[in-house]
């Protein structure tokens, strides 16, 4: 080993005069390069060769370069010896890079987990909320006013923090009186390892061979994240390959053997039982051994030689004395130095936890455990001490890097321990030798090696349980282990056990596990919650992190634990439901409003109250509580205090939007909100406010009852109904829009000029009228058609909205009533409670639905009304057949149409397109038939017109079709049926057409009149005596001067004239006329000739009517 150090130094050595070699080269070629444009010595010279170039800085020569060119030696002096005083280190923005003093080839890869602090945390979270517990400043409670009793909770969860996790305890070994280091012992266990292997005849490459691969295979699978190694036939190789393995896992690095002088001291000097004599040679030489100045240079070889035999004689003594438990390959040192082997097998075991990733073992762990046997017989270690060692190892190793997996590999490894079969008398003897001093409930008690492992990992699980919230919530996976690990060192009652006195121990120590972690974890929330910096009140912050906290204990702890404790769950619930319940009564006796601290609490406080209940009732399903009465929560009957102060609210919210509707329309101007949304903008800002309210109302996450819906329901009601009614209220009767009513005349031509009477074919509307239709044009009611349209489908959206968020409220509704109801009264409320809501809803909607639909028909047909009767009055309906019909034709207007429907169709929704299309259709048809019917003296029709009209007509139907892109054809069809039959009245003969009148007339003298106001029929005497007016017929003047003395068209001036102050028959007064007509015999007879041609006539145009 001597020899070995030696020749290790020699290669630093030589390291170290190559690097100051090259070092100086290059300072030379750097000052002679010519960068340097002065160089400044203490003598003066300029001259380098007095310079000692492995005293200067090679930075300041740098910088100097960089700078300004120009070198003071003296400076360069100084700058190396400041920078030899402190640690050598790379110039880092992030000053995380230094250099290492150990070789990294020697060494191995440095691990990957943070080293522990001195006071060690077993993982992060424990330690980052210890850290926050431990910043706590009580004072600083003082500033958040009334704190509800949080800081009685967070000075006790502030004195727990005071005391550290300190980890895993210690096995309680005896001391080891030489003060060897883990290093030493890592080291002497990679000695004893190979020793062992030597003597068991395990072929291998000797040591200094295996040192000169620079290169090692193992090293190389390590950089390649340890790739499969090759097979190799020869054993010894593959004996070295492991080998490497170890000595790279155990980092050994052959620097000194000093350690083995307290490896012998231990043994021989301080635990082998020598007579005082032999302790004091041991004594002697081991001293002789550490001075290494009189060992290396005063000593002769013989010398040594003399020491090391005196030593290895009183070893050799000590070794073959009688083991003291008659056991196979015993020797004095398995009981004399105890302490020592089981640190020692230890390290050995430690080396098969990666070094690159200490959470993981390495692929050649079995094949190293098979090895470590070899050094059972050594060391004293039997098939129980190697399991429970082994366990211990894996447990240890998982505190320190929290991976999982080596704690279901510990498990095992336990479980092994306590099933093995019980020792012989021998062997329990030898265990029970093997003694720790652990200190349990206050004094110090002697256990064997097995039994303190089981009350290290004990104790260290039952502190983990004490606070599992604490140190299981980032890594909840880690709990069921650490459960099972309790569970197999008996802490906890095995699944199948039958003892009821364990089981019913283990009961109890979960219980107490649940309110202690419990606690705690209230304890940290109180912490958060009066350090915490948000706006929000402290009870809301509270409830809401006790909800986490009881979440926590259903989806994680729960399953775990109800194993043992199936009301685990209710101890946990009852304690978080108590203690926010004696924080929240005194805020509720305080609430008058819905505040924002209100509304935060309350809404926070009812849903703890919710799940807290859930949880409670799923609690006590799982334990099948039967007995009556059921001990349910007493809930904090949030809804008696929200109840009220939610129903103000929306009265509040009633006001406002039905004062926010009407500024919307007050302000509306009818313009589309853009080409894709061609509604008012008024009608978007109304459903907003209104989803606003909607969102507001259940975003408040308060209980709800029937009361509250109705209330919201009237708000909706309420606020579109006014807004339907004001769009309604600004529509005009399509009345006022029509023409005044023509005087009836009967066609006469003359040649005489004279002075002809005017027309006054217009209404004198009032200013108020007038106002409103110029504010009604054809755009703007579009705009308002497709707000009614978009009333009506979203009010469907609406609707739909309110019954999601009602629903959703209704279990927790539905859950609070089951813990007081009957089932058999819950479902049937329930029936009732689902029809009163489905006639609310269905009220409320319908009827908005409804007032839409028919305002949307008036403005619809209003649309109609105005385009053919208002806007195209003078382009089409005043001149269409005027004068006369071949000259007057209908095609001549359509342009008009068309520029208008395209207009309407550019600001029209689609949805509606058609419905307002087919309104001008029909106007354009009523239109038609006033011209027919009530066109003034200016027109009158001869049979020949007909068949140009009947023509115009079928021009008419044809645009509106407009080769199947229009209106439907059997629509259009449908429609112009009464204007067919109109024209076809005036193709009947004049006889018939009298005749029908007459009837209709005594009729009318019966009180038997089928004229309804506002309606033309085909056989009322308002439609016949028009047609006989505008037949183009002697005949029919004939009898319209002698039977109704009515004047002659040719009277009338044809230009319209809005001032007109003729006084003419009209309608009214013609009817009273005839009713008293009295024919004589003559004229009787003179019909009586034409009566069958008046039956004919007539059953004609009752055909024709069906």
């Amino acid at each position: 080993m001597c020899i070995t150090g030696r020749r290790i130094k020699m290669e630093q050595d030589s390291l170290l005069q190559r690097y100051r070699r090259d070092r100086r080269k290059l300072l030379e070629f750097l000052l002679s390069s010519g960068l340097i444009e002065e160089v400044r010595t203490p003598s003066g010279s300029t001259s380098l060769s007095e310079a000692d170039f492995d005293k200067l800085s090679a930075d300041y020569i740098l910088h100097c370069i960089k700078s300004g060119g120009i070198v003071d030696v003296s400076e360069a002096s100084k700058k190396y010896h400041a920078e030899s005083a402190h640690p050598i280190m790379i110039h880092s923005k992030l000053g995380d890079s230094y250099f290492l003093t150990s070789d990294p080839d020697i060494a191995g890869s440095p691990p990957r987990r943070v080293p522990p602090s001195t006071s060690v945390s077993s993982n992060n979270h424990a330690s980052s909320s210890s850290s926050k517990l431990d910043s706590f400043d009580m004072k600083s409670v003082e500033t958040h006013g009334d704190d509800y009793g949080l800081k009685q909770k967070a000075e006790a969860a502030a004195a727990r923090a005071s005391f550290r996790d300190s980890g895993i305890p210690s096995l309680g070994l005896p001391t080891l009186k030489t003060g060897l280091s883990d290093d030493d012992l890592r080291e002497s266990a990679y000695e004893l390892l190979l020793a062992s292997m030597y003597f068991s005849g395990v072929e291998m490459f000797p040591v200094e061979d295996r040192k000169k691969e620079k290169n090692s295979k193992f090293l190389s699978r390590l950089k390649s994240k340890r790739e499969k190694p090759h097979s190799r036939p020869q054993l010894s190789e593959r004996h070295s390959e492991l080998v490497d393995t170890i000595r790279a896992q155990m980092q050994a690095s052959y620097k000194s053997s000093s350690f083995l002088v307290n490896i012998l001291e231990e043994l021989l000097y301080f635990s082998a039982e020598l007579p005082e004599t032999e302790r004091v040679i041991i004594k002697s030489c081991l001293a002789k051994i550490r001075d290494t100045k009189e060992w290396d240079v005063a000593m002769s070889p013989a010398q040594r030689v003399e020491i090391i035999s005196s030593i290895r004689q009183v070893a050799s003594k000590a070794f073959f004395q009688q083991g003291k438990f008659g056991l196979q390959n015993e020797t004095y040192y398995w009981q004399a130095a105890y302490h020592l082997n089981i640190r020692l097998y230890e390290k050995l075991l430690n080396g098969v936890f990666d070094i690159l990733d200490e959470g993981q073992l390495i692929e050649e762990a079995d094949a190293i455990l098979s090895l470590i046997k070899l050094t059972w017989s050594t060391l004293g270690i039997t098939d129980k001490l190697h399991d429970a060692l082994y366990g211990w190892a894996l447990v240890q190793q998982f505190v320190d890097t929290a991976e999982g997996t080596l704690l279901e590999h510990a498990v095992l490894q336990l479980q092994r321990v306590v099933s093995a079969k019980e020792d012989d008398c021998n062997e329990g003897q030898y265990m029970n030798s093997i003694t720790c001093l652990k200190e349990r409930n206050g004094s110090q008690k002697k256990l064997n090696l097995v039994q303190s492992i089981f009350l290290s990992i004990g104790t260290w699980c039952d502190s983990k349980l004490q606070d599992y919230h604490l140190h299981f919530s980032e890594k909840p996976v880690h709990f069921k282990k650490v459960v099972a690990l309790a569970s197999t060192i008996g802490m906890l009652s095995s699944a199948d056990c039958a003892d009821k006195v364990i089981v019913n121990a283990s009961r109890e120590k979960i219980k107490r596990y649940v309110e202690r972690s419990v606690e705690a974890a209230i304890g940290r929330v109180a912490i958060t919650v009066l350090e915490s910096k948000e706006r929000t009140h402290p009870l809301a912050l509270l409830a809401n992190q006790l909800r986490l906290i009881a979440d926590r204990e259903l989806k994680i702890f729960f399953p775990v634990l109800r194993q043992w404790s199936p009301e685990s769950m209710m101890i946990s619930v009852q304690k978080l439901h108590q203690f926010f319940g004696e924080r929240l009564i005194p805020f509720l006796k305080g609430v008058s409003s819905l505040s924002e601290d209100a509304r935060s609490v309350l809404a926070a406080a009812y849903a703890l109250d919710n799940e807290l209940g859930q949880l409670y009732t799923s609690a006590l399903e799982e334990q099948k509580v039967q007995h009556s009465p059921r001990p349910y929560l007493d809930h904090y009957q949030i809804e008696k205090v929200s109840g009220p102060l939610i129903i103000d609210w929306v009265i509040g919210q009633h006001t406002h939007i039905l004062e926010w509707t009407r500024r919307a329309l007050e302000l509306e101007d009818w313009e589309p909100l853009s080409f894709h949304k061609r509604q008012a903008a008024s009608i978007v800002e109304v459903f907003r406010i209104l989803e606003e309210t909607v969102d507001q109302l259940f975003g408040m996450n308060l209980p709800l009852d029937i009361t509250h819906l109705q209330a919201l329901l009237s708000i909706v009601f309420h606020s579109l109904d006014a807004y339907l009614q004001r769009v309604l209220n600004q529509l005009v009767e399509k009345n006022h829009l029509y023409p005044s009513a023509p005087p009836l005349t009967r066609y006469t031509e003359t040649a005489i000029p004279l002075i002809k009477k005017r027309l006054n074919e217009y209404k004198i509307l009032d200013d108020i009228m007038i106002d409103r239709l110029n504010e009604l044009t054809i755009p703007k009611l579009c705009i308002r058609l497709n707000t009614l349209q978009y009333i009506q489908k979203q009010v469907g959206v609406l609707e739909d909205d309110i019954r999601n968020s009602w629903a959703a409220v209704r279990p927790s509704l539905n859950q609070t009533q089951a813990e007081e109801e009957p089932v058999e009264i819950l479902e049937s409320d329930s029936l009732t409670h689902n029809e009163t809501v489905d006639e609310l809803f269905g009220t409320t909607f319908n009827i908005i639905r409804d007032t839409a639909k028919d305002i949307g028909l008036k403005t619809c047909d209003l649309i109609g009304t105005r385009v053919v009767f208002w806007d195209l009055r003078d382009a089409f309906l005043f001149h269409l057949y005027r004068g006369n019909v071949e000259s007057t034709r209908l095609e001549n207007f359509l342009p008009d149409f068309d520029t208008v429907l395209d207009n309407v169709c550019g600001v029209i929704d689609d949805a509606v397109r058609d419905v307002v299309v087919l309104s001008i259709y029909k106007a354009s048809l009523e239109g038609f038939v006033w011209v027919l019917l009530d066109g003034g003296p200016c027109r009158a029709f001869s049979d020949s017109d007909i068949i140009l009209m009947e023509e115009d007509l079928l021009t008419l139907k044809e645009f509106f079709i407009a080769d199947g892109e229009g209106l439907p054809e059997s629509l259009v069809e449908q429609e112009a049926k009464f204007a067919e039959r109109i024209l076809h009245m005036f193709s009947l003969q004049t006889e018939t057409v009298i005749q029908m009148l007459m009837t209709a007339s005594e009729l009318i003298s019966m009180g038997l009149d089928s004229d309804k106001q506002g309606h033309t029929n085909l056989g009322d005497a308002h439609t016949l005596i028009r047609v006989l007016c505008h037949k183009k017929d002697r005949e029919a003047s004939k009898f319209l001067k002698v039977q109704y003395q009515l004047p002659m068209s040719s009277d009338y001036d044809d230009t319209p004239l809005v001032d007109s102050t003729s006084r003419l028959p009209r309608m009214s007064e013609v009817l009273k006329r005839s009713t008293s007509i009295r024919w004589n015999k003559k004229r009787q007879s003179s019909f009586k000739s034409m009566k069958k041609k008046i039956q004919g006539a007539t059953n004609e145009i009752r055909n024709v009517g069906r």
